[in-house]
């Protein structure tokens, strides 16, 4: 993540482009990880909670 975070605040393009809100191999490891029945501790703008654990689901119209 520090990586991540790194590369993505490291000139003024990249801090206002989409792409380093979230870190979606990350996230995506994450994901995995809980789905296999691994606790996920780490918190981090960049790993929205709502999102790694699904309590966003059912929240809007699709």
């Amino acid at each position: 993540m520090e990586l991540h975070r790194e590369y993505f605040t490291a000139d003024e393009e990249r801090i206002r482009g989409a792409e380093g809100l979230v870190s979606l191999p990350l996230m995506g490891i994450a994901c995995l990880a809980r789905e296999a029945g691994l606790s996920v501790e780490i918190e981090s703008d960049y790993l929205p909670k709502h999102i790694l654990l699904g309590s966003w689901a059912g929240e809007f119209e699709a």
